[in-house]
């Protein structure tokens, strides 16, 4: 699991200050989520709800936009 030394060398690494890196000191997300145990992405869509809508890895955000509009417009 990562923790916040993991997050701040990421934070690092990216060099982005517009991206907040989180860690989850107490691990009490992952275990309320869908994850089944396959590579960590490294960034998801929620709803307002935190309905995950998508979830990718990488440092960019194509397709996270694309859920977004596809669940808005699925919500018209």
């Amino acid at each position: 699991m990562p923790d916040a030394e993991d997050a701040m060398v990421y934070w690092e690494v990216i060099n982005d200050d517009a991206m907040p890196v989180l860690a989850d000191h107490n691990q009490l997300v992952i275990p309320s989520t869908p994850y089944d145990g396959s590579a960590l992405p490294g960034k998801c869509v929620l709803t307002p709800e935190l309905e995950i809508l998508h979830c990718w890895m990488g440092h960019g955000n194509e397709t996270g936009f694309e859920a977004i509009v596809e669940h808005w417009n699925a919500a018209r």
